[in-house]
């Protein structure tokens, strides 16, 4: 049994109640660093939140029943936190795919921009990621 992250919530108790919908609807899951949050919750965002976890081939079936419940709503960020989805639909040249997304300004160059500007300098990102083949390319 492989078990993947389904979400992943700041407190156990959000994480609770989806895992109770999940148990209702005859999914087996676990949570993952639920009394580490609880001890100290402010590891809560260091250690990337208490995590919900289900078998890989009971994913979509949980996805689904959390979605109905809306506790995974499209905000939510269940993959990759170093991009952001673009609104506008971008097509990789490389494989064609629409799964592509903007790097977020990192490192020193976001924090010179926020020091001096008091915001991020956003028009340095002039290029885009797709997770299908993982190549950069310019949009």
């Amino acid at each position: 049994m492989k078990l993947v992250l389904v979400a992943a919530y700041t407190y156990p108790h959000e994480a609770h109640l989806a895992k109770g919908l999940l148990e209702a609807a005859g999914i087996e899951c676990y949570l993952q660093d639920e009394l580490t949050t609880q001890v100290n919750n402010f590891y809560s965002n260091a250690i990337g939140g208490v995590k919900l976890l289900v078998d890989e081939e009971s994913m979509g079936l949980a996805l689904q029943v959390l979605k109905e419940a809306k506790h995974v709503t499209k905000e939510d960020n269940l993959f990759d936190d170093d991009f952001e989805t673009n609104e506008e639909v971008l097509i990789c040249s490389n494989c064609g795919s629409n799964n592509v997304g903007s790097p977020r300004l990192k490192g020193a160059a976001a924090l010179i921009s926020i020091l001096f500007l008091g915001f991020p300098f956003p028009f340095l990102i002039k290029k885009a990621h797709c997770f299908n083949c993982g190549r950069d390319f310019k949009p």
